[in-house]
């Protein structure tokens, strides 16, 4: 056995030396094919099956729905909840985070660290411990413990490594923590932490200044208990917690593997861009089996000599399917290569914030599984090649000339083989452009949609007070009066403002319930309005360029001490006071009512997303509610760094950093990060799909002409003229194209519903798409098949008669 196998190689090896310029087209083939699929298995091996690096990760869980029960931004604990962990047995250990982040005045310059607020015992749930000192005990999860543990990377760029950096201080937003610990490297859970501090201590001072966010909770499950059985206990504890409950509510709880939860945004996409570049192998696959079927065919005589003098079939079809393995094995050792490209590549389009520290990287997970493609498409393109030659017509093969080509019912058998290939080619090949153009058409209409706000000559950055320094709204807002000063008077601005939260999901926004006086609903608590709450200086509109469409917008007299004022969008006034003019109108989100009154409407923004629609909006003056943290808006006339920014900033505080800066522009690429790359990766698979179908179709017409040459002499012999050789042959490149369009437009109609979920202002089945799609196609296949066509019209019936 394993002396035949070594002859196998051996004679495979020496017939692929010997045709080079067939082993290169079939191993560039299967090194795309393989390629593509090695660069996006890197994306999900990295994203979705890479296990978290903690202990026993399998057992992490991401906890969902608590906050129905006032377990939300606010901190609100749930009364008896920790007692009711000890004594469950399904869950460990249970423990919470906070993402936000810390002001850094330690080093050169202020800096704005990520940082998380942990409960006690949560690096011991992930099973990770400090390199050096110790992490954060119970009894640092109180106020006023300002302890922290710190990153790795943190003690080396910042700290200098100091080897006694463990009970020194550090300064973090204006306060002293004592470091307790150090981190491995590499650990930064979650997201790219920094710094990690009590979970009370962000609680009680109130260290991260974005509004409404939200505490994750993460369980460790005991040995063998499952999600379903750890969630009916969960949900257990939940009802009676309802018991009493003046405002019974139905929790929606889950109980989800972190490593899924963490992925939850990306997933879904990255599930579907698999199984398209599944079929770019696919493609690849028949293109290569239709190289080895012309292959096999020449080699007809040789097949049939060797059965002759006693090769059974399975010896021939091992023989055969051995070398379509080395091909692919070939083709697997480039496609390392191309999928080293493909993952820089990748790495450019998914958003960042789906990806885990350390970014995409192959690893040997990856290797095994190039390996493994590689090694079942080796079996897949040589499978039906190997059986369809080594039925040989014994007596047939040998009466024939020493081409030793078959004719006759072998011939017409390889035939159709080779036209179902290409047709198949054209199909799944089409199924990837309809899904690419449909992506494409929703990312343009997404692209088209009118943020509310204008993105040319804008320039943003992000600022986070000190709550400790900046505990009173009068030193906020000498701070922003101060700020706005500064930054007016740089060169190249023309208007500056403050906002508490942008546009398309910049900062936190928080939705209110509002009460309106004189209405059904003049309670805050039990109305059913609601409205996202935002804080703006009064040059903000005209910064962002948001219309003002009645009354008037907030100027240098909407201060603390004067009357309550707001300026609200326009849905806002449609849906709160429909037929009405809102202009003095009363509002309050405060129970007992304070009442504020509307001054103005200003045109709708994109609170969340483009794909969504304009949310109520209020907005208040930010001298009268001026926030923790906020964003600076400049409306530009020329260049302005961040530089100056900071310089204008720090002028005003010199520990207050300056962060997130970004254009316009930018801002709006980040809003449809996601969707470009759905539809970039997706329209990559699909070109590549495309040119690997393009070279099977010109196989399959050039192969087939080439075969009918003695027919096509004959032909011209007899009178044909050269144009009805042109016609023959585009006619059958046309019914290839056509039956492959026939059959991919069955597949495309089923499989593009799985886009459903991704497109926006498209639907899976536009006609538009799909016969823009379908003629290209067919046009495409008309100039490949135009080119064998060619030069069969151009065949010397002579010759070809001399030459049969």
């Amino acid at each position: 056995m394993v002396t035949t196998l070594i002859q196998d190689v051996r004679y495979g090896l020496r017939i692929l030396v010997k045709s080079p310029g067939f082993t290169a087209v079939a191993v560039l083939t299967l090194a795309l094919g393989i390629g593509a699929n090695t660069a996006m298995f890197s994306v999900i091996n990295t994203v979705l099956l890479r296990p978290l690096p903690f202990r026993d990760p399998g057992r992490l869980v991401a906890i969902d729905g608590i906050p129905a029960l006032k377990f939300n931004g606010l901190h609100d604990r749930i009364v008896g909840w920790e007692d009711w962990v000890s004594k469950t047995r399904t869950l460990e250990a249970l423990g919470t985070y906070v993402q936000g982040g810390l002001n850094f005045s330690g080093g050169d310059e202020p800096e704005r660290l990520p940082a998380a607020a942990v409960s006690a015992g949560f690096f011991e749930l992930l099973g990770v411990g400090p390199i050096r000192g110790r992490t954060i005990l119970p009894q640092d999860d109180a106020p006023g413990h300002a302890v922290a543990v710190i990153s790795y990377d943190l003690w080396l760029s910042h700290l200098g490594g100091d080897p006694q950096v463990v009970g020194k201080n550090i300064e973090l937003g204006d306060m002293p923590f004592k470091v307790t610990g150090v981190m491995p490297p590499g650990f930064e859970f979650p997201g790219d932490t920094q710094v990690w501090v009590p979970e009370a201590m962000n609680r009680g001072a109130n260290l991260f200044a974005e509004a409404g966010i939200v505490n994750r909770q993460i369980a460790r499950l005991r040995a063998g208990v499952t999600l379903t059985q750890a969630r009916a206990e969960l949900l257990v504890f939940l009802r009676q917690l309802n018991q009493g409950n003046a405002s019974p509510f139905n929790p929606a709880l889950s109980v989800t593997p972190l490593q899924l939860a963490l992925a939850q945004n990306i997933r879904p996409a990255l599930l579907v861009l698999m199984g398209a570049v599944g079929l770019v192998l696919l493609i690849a696959c028949a293109d290569v089996a239709n190289l080895l079927l012309a292959r096999t065919l020449a080699r007809y005589r040789e097949v049939a000599v060797r059965a002759a003098i006693g090769a059974s079939r399975a010896r021939l079809v091992g023989q055969l399917l051995t070398e379509s393995i080395l091909l692919a094995i070939s083709g697997g050792l480039a496609a390392l290569l191309v999928g080293v490209w493909g993952v820089e590549l990748a790495g450019a389009f998914v958003p960042h914030r789906d990806l885990p520290a350390g970014g995409i990287r192959l690893d040997g997970w990856v290797l095994a599984f190039t390996l493994g493609v590689a090694l079942l498409t080796g079996i897949l393109a040589g499978l039906f090649p190997a059986l369809a030659s080594s039925k040989v017509g014994l007596s047939e093969a040998l009466k024939e000339g020493a081409g030793g080509s078959p004719s006759g019912f072998s011939f017409v058998r390889h035939r159709r083989l080779r036209t179902a290939l290409g047709a198949g080619e054209i199909a799944l090949a089409l199924m990837l452009l309809i899904g690419a153009g449909l992506l494409i058409k929703s990312l343009s209409a997404l692209s088209a949609v009118n943020p509310g706000f204008r993105s040319n000559h804008l320039l943003t950055a992000r600022l986070f007070l000190a709550a400790p320094v900046y505990k009173t709204a009068e030193r906020r807002s000498a701070f922003y009066e101060q700020a706005l000063d500064r930054a007016r008077s740089l060169v190249g601005v023309r208007v500056a403002g403050f906002v508490s939260s942008l546009p398309l999901g910049e900062g936190v926004s928080v939705m209110f319930s509002i009460g309106i006086e004189g209405s059904a609903t003049p309670k805050a608590e039990t109305s059913d309005k609601w409205a996202v709450f935002v804080a703006a200086s009064p040059d903000y509109f005209r910064a962002m360029g948001i219309p003002l469409l009645a009354g008037r917008v907030f100027n240098e007299h909407d201060r603390e001490g004067s009357p309550q004022v707001v300026v609200v969008s326009q849905k806002m006034a449609r849906e709160f006071w429909p037929g009405q003019d809102p202009l003095g109108m009363q509002i309050t989100q405060y129970d007992p009512p304070r009442w504020t009154t509307v001054i103005g409407v200003v045109g709708d923004v994109r609170d969340w997303d483009l794909s969504e629609q304009p949310e109520p909006e209020m907005y208040v003056p930010v001298l009268q509610q001026p926030p923790l943290s906020a964003f600076l808006v400049l409306q530009t006339s020329g260049p302005v760094s961040l530089t100056e920014i900071g310089r204008a900033v720090r002028a005003v505080d010199r520990a207050e950093p300056v962060s997130a800066v970004n254009t316009g522009e930018q801002l709006l690429a980040r809003a449809t990060a996601t969707p470009r790359f759905r539809a970039v990766v997706l329209a990559i698979f699909a070109g590549l799909a495309l040119l690997l179908a393009v070279v099977g179709i010109y196989g399959v017409i050039s192969y087939a002409a080439n075969q009918r040459r003695h027919e096509i002499g004959v032909r011209m012999a007899l009178g044909a003229e050269q144009r009805d050789v042109l016609v023959m042959v585009l006619g059958q490149g046309l019914r290839l194209a056509l039956i492959g369009i026939m059959v991919g437009l069955a597949g495309a109609l089923a499989l593009t519903r799985l886009l459903a979920g991704f497109l926006y202002g498209v639907r899976p089945t536009d006609l538009a798409v799909f016969a823009l799609v379908s003629m290209g196609l067919t046009v495409v296949t008309l100039i490949v098949v135009s080119i064998p066509a060619w030069r069969a019209m151009k065949v010397d019936p002579m010759v070809a008669l001399r030459y049969e």
